[in-house]
């Protein structure tokens, strides 16, 4: 009967509330031709159950439904339903006559409504909505209006006969609702009952396509900038600004007095400013949507005859109308992507430097993952007031109170003191060649602007950044940022589900640049920064921390012990540092008190404000704790603001990378219930760290992990174990944490790693499919190494112990990029000698390069110190022979007593540097052994896939690449 209607009008939706189904019918029988079925059964129980038919051109994805399993609570299923650039929104619900208010569903309905302009409601809800009594009906109105939802008519839908008394009972109880009733026509209630008294609704809905977006924006031509004559007519400005002469004879304020300095700032600000109004004044242009230029007028005619050839079909339903519609639709689709990939390809081919490349890439969606603004879900002034709370944790710091009350407190960690020093126009010029940023903060000043004025500015710069450090005085202008709002998830439902990117202005940040190499000598000079603290520093890197922690793993079970890990989470740690905490120990560590006014000034009275999608920002909102975001000198507070972690800590130790915290112990398994306790001392003596510094940890992403060998491990399996505890919540043991984007497993086995490795380069290859005729071959390899590629290259000397099997698995991923590159590679020919036309390593090799290059950063810069130390070198031990024959080796080591330290991170980079085949000296920087290393890794390749030729009788050379790839006669 269903099929019957459906034939005899063209529907695209048709919805349905008591189907029956249970979930072990075949509901096969159920389709309908040309149209999906979804479907929400109920179990446990007969009866109820939703169904919705959608015509099989329109892509659907279920958001949210009831629980499946009975209960008095109606049911309900609601879906995203769109074509093209319309998107719908269509809820089927079911109301026993006995059941509840249906408050769920509308509280639910409420959450997604503001993401969607069209939504339609249908369903049987049992509210006889004809009956302006009805006290259901009455709320359900009340309930569904602040929504801006209608239903659409109280026409009678269901007619029911009394058997007591023969009486005939009407009412309207089958629902459709919708947000705009004005877009629906030709509503039509059958004349007869559909089934079981209920009649069938048919309506037409005229939904409107989106009109392309349109919005201003007020820009500049940086491009008409000359770079010979702008730096002349920036200083040219200042100078008519800034009396110089008058303000060499002023004697400088008192410390702390800031209304000169804000001055001279204003004056070169807008000294640039003026200048630059000349050459490239802002002005206003319109952002459209983008148009599809390879989209030519003979195409746009050949789309108009499919879109006709398509609404013929629909009227008639003929085989031959389908069948010119489907040939029209094949033959547009393959001049759209011949025409696309023409296009692409002339753009990259006349590309005129890498960022203009790499420009087109991201404009046609290769090189980036957009996501919608926040914008679109959120108002500007919501996102600055929520950035705003998560940034105001703790009171504003009181400059004067906390000078005073640390004036007299005398426990400092040494005798040293640290104070600002005069800076030059050379220490500027060094500072501001620095500058990378392609964004543009609050003051107007962009990064480019900066370099192209440079000249101008070294001498000017150097007296505003001493009078700075003189007065102890962050300028005020440069405390305010404007912060752009990007999205975490496709839709996000909360204003925690945005991110805030902060744009401080870049004359700020060459400052900050300045003052962070001075303290950041100062803490070095004087080994005041804790040695497991990875991040922040040169040399040290996720990497370098995660191998600090392996290979103390690898040497617990050397010596037949097992560690226990607990890995901490911290909730906004950057955003929630209390600045008062942070003055202290920045006395602490030997700031003097002028250098604590200036950390004072340049913490305190900072202000933020969301930019618009028009360029204009909000209004203001201040912010009291955390250190600021994109800054600079930040992360460096950060770390001192953790620096003394370390020292709650009695039984562990500890590996740290900025806000990452792990803390592991080891012992001998038999002294399990010891270990435990140790570290559950000590964990707790964290959270308690945690509580006084004002930082709060997360408990419910804190994880626990024992490592050690299989065989210890698994007798520990049956021992029953305390669990860890932080902060009262008992924490469960896991089988895989990651930590710092790689996953540990308890027997450091990396079948997880490996797979989630595979799992992110498939990804990134699969995205790239669509465009691979568009690209050049030299593009393809530089896209896949750039996009695929990285994802092997992320510390590989972590797990460069993986086994041969996970290393065959990678090297297919490898494979896979070779015959993307290339797009011809017959489907059973071997890949290896093109990815060595390609001049790829394989993925071993790959990593024992990295491995080798790290050690020799490693043994030259002597850090991390935990690295360094294990490694023996040759030149200190003049007792060790070795032969003659050979080029003395850099580095010795000795066989280890059992797989755990062999697969260390000293062991194997000791053994891949020793069978170098040229002399190494430490004088020279890693990176000029690099070309080296990698030629006799890539001849090793060779070798490898000469042997194999001769072993199993395959072709050396494929015929294409005779005159690419060559080989030594062996």
């Amino acid at each position: 009967m269903l099929e019957a209607y459906s034939n005899k009008y063209f529907f695209h939706l048709i919805a349905v509330t008591e189907t029956f189904l249970q979930t072990d019918d075949d509901v096969n029988v159920y389709n309908l031709p040309h149209f999906n079925f979804y479907h929400h059964d109920r179990k446990g129980r007969e009866g109820g159950g939703l169904g919705l038919y959608v015509r099989e051109d329109f892509i659907v994805s279920q958001l949210v439904a009831s629980e499946a399993e009975y209960s008095n609570t109606p049911a309900f299923a609601i879906y995203a339903v769109s074509r093209g650039t319309s998107r719908i929104l269509i809820a089927v619900v079911y109301r026993r006559p006995t059941a509840s208010y249906p408050h769920v569903f509308l509280d639910t309905l409420s959450d997604l409504l503001p993401h969607y302009n069209d939504v339609i409601v249908l369903g049987d809800f049992n509210i006889n909505v004809a009956n302006p009594s009805d006290r259901h009906a009455i709320s359900l109105k009340k309930r569904i209006a602040p929504y801006n939802l209608h239903v659409l008519s109280n026409t009678h839908t269901h007619h029911v006969t009394y058997s007591t008394d023969g009486s005939l009972h009407s009412s309207c109880i089958d629902l459709a609702i919708v947000k705009q009733p004005d877009l629906v026509k030709d509503f039509t209630v059958s004349p007869a009952p559909f089934a079981a008294g209920h009649h069938f609704i048919r309506f037409k809905y005229c939904t409107r396509l989106p009109l392309p977006e349109t919005s201003t924006r007020y820009t500049r031509s940086i491009s008409k900038i000359s770079p010979s004559t702008f730096p002349t007519a920036v200083a040219s400005s200042i100078n008519n600004k800034i009396n110089l002469e008058s303000l060499s004879r002023i004697n400088p304020p008192p410390a702390g007095d800031c209304a000169m300095l804000d001055r001279l700032v204003t004056e070169v600000t807008d000294g640039i400013l003026e200048a630059l109004d000349v050459v490239a004044p802002l002005r206003l242009t319109t952002l459209r949507a983008r148009v599809k230029p390879w989209v030519t007028q003979e195409l746009r005619n050949l789309m108009r005859s499919r879109d006709d050839a398509y609404r013929t079909y629909l009227r008639n339903l003929s085989a031959s109308a389908h069948a010119r519609y489907r040939q029209l639709r094949r033959s547009v689709k393959n001049l759209l992507d011949t025409a696309k990939n023409a296009y692409i390809a002339g753009r990259l081919a006349s590309a005129s430097s890498p960022a203009d490349y790499w420009r087109t890439l991201r404009g046609i969606g290769i090189a980036s993952h957009s996501t919608p603004s926040p914008l679109k879900f959120f108002t500007p002034d919501q996102l600055c007031r929520y950035y705003a709370s998560v940034s105001s944790a703790s009171s504003a710091i009181d400059a004067d109170a906390a000078i005073a009350s640390l004036a007299s407190a005398s426990d400092r960690l040494g005798t040293a003191t640290f104070s600002f020093q005069h800076v030059t126009p050379l220490d500027v010029e060094l500072a501001m060649n620095k500058c990378r940023s392609t964004s543009c903060g609050s003051d107007g000043v962009s990064a480019s602007v900066l370099r192209l004025a440079s000249p101008a500015l070294y001498t000017h710069l150097a007296r505003v950044f001493n009078l700075s450090f003189e007065l102890g005085v962050f300028p005020t202008a440069w405390k305010s940022a404007s912060v752009v709002a990007l999205a975490k998830v496709p839709s996000p439902a909360t204003p925690s589900d945005t991110r805030p990117i902060s744009l401080l202005p870049e004359i700020s940040k060459v400052l900050e640049r300045l003052a962070h190499a001075q303290l950041m000598d100062y803490l070095s000079r004087h080994n005041m920064l804790d040695t497991s603290q990875h991040g922040f520093k040169s040399a040290h890197s996720t990497q370098t921390a995660l191998l600090e922690l392996t290979d103390a793993v690898r040497g617990a079970i050397e010596k037949k012990k097992v560690t226990l890990l607990v890995s901490f989470d911290f909730s906004k740690a950057f955003d929630t540092i209390d600045h008062t905490l942070l003055i202290e120990k920045l006395r602490r560590i030997g700031c003097n008190t002028l250098a604590l006014r200036w950390f004072i000034s340049y913490l305190s009275d900072r202000r933020i404000a969301v930019r618009c999608e028009d360029g204009s920002l909000t209004a203001s909102c201040c912010t009291t704790s955390g250190i600021p975001q994109g800054s600079v000198l930040g992360p460096l507070l950060f770390a001192v603001f953790i620096n003394d972690l370390h020292t709650v800590l009695q039984h562990s130790n500890h590996i740290v990378y900025a806000d990452d915290t792990q803390i592991f112990a080891h012992d001998y398994p038999d002294r399990i219930l010891h270990l435990i306790q140790c570290v559950n001392s000590d964990a707790e003596s964290v959270a308690a760290w945690a509580s006084r510094s004002g930082l709060k940890l997360n408990p419910s992403k804190t994880t626990v992990l024992l490592l050690g060998s299989l065989a210890f491990l698994t007798k520990l399996k049956s021992t029953w174990l305390p669990r860890i505890t932080v902060q009262g919540a008992s924490i469960e043991y896991s089988a895989i944490v990651k930590t710092l984007g790689i996953k540990l497993t308890p027997t450091l086995n990396w079948e997880a790693q490996t797979s989630s490795i595979i799992s992110r380069c498939h990804f990134a290859l699969f995205s790239l499919r669509y465009y691979r005729r568009a690209l050049s071959q030299s593009v393809r390899k530089t896209l896949v190494t750039a996009l695929v590629l990285s994802h092997l290259d992320y510390a590989p000397a972590v797990y460069d112990s993986v086994t041969q099997e996970q290393n065959l698995r990678l090297q297919r991923v490898q494979n896979a990029c070779v015959r993307f590159v290339y797009g011809s590679i017959p489907r059973t020919a071997h890949v290896t000698p093109y990815r060595l036309a390609l001049g790829w390593l394989s993925v071993r090799r790959r990593r024992e390069m990295r491995v080798a290059l790290l050690a020799l950063e490693i043994l030259r810069g002597g850090s991390p110190s935990q690295l360094r130390a294990p490694f023996k070198l040759l030149a200190d031990h003049p007792e060790i022979r070795t032969s003659p024959r050979r080029i003395r080796p850099l580095v010795y080591y000795n066989t280890k007593r059992t797989g755990a330290l062999t697969k260390s991170f000293t062991h194997t980079a000791s053994r891949i540097l020793s069978t170098l085949p040229f002399e190494i000296t430490l004088a020279n920087p890693a990176s000029s052994y690099k070309k080296l290393i990698f030629n006799h890794l890539f001849a090793l390749d060779k070798n490898d896939w000469q042997a194999r030729c001769i072993t199993e009788n395959l072709t050396l050379i494929p015929s294409s690449l005779t005159n690419i790839l060559s080989f030594t006669p062996s």
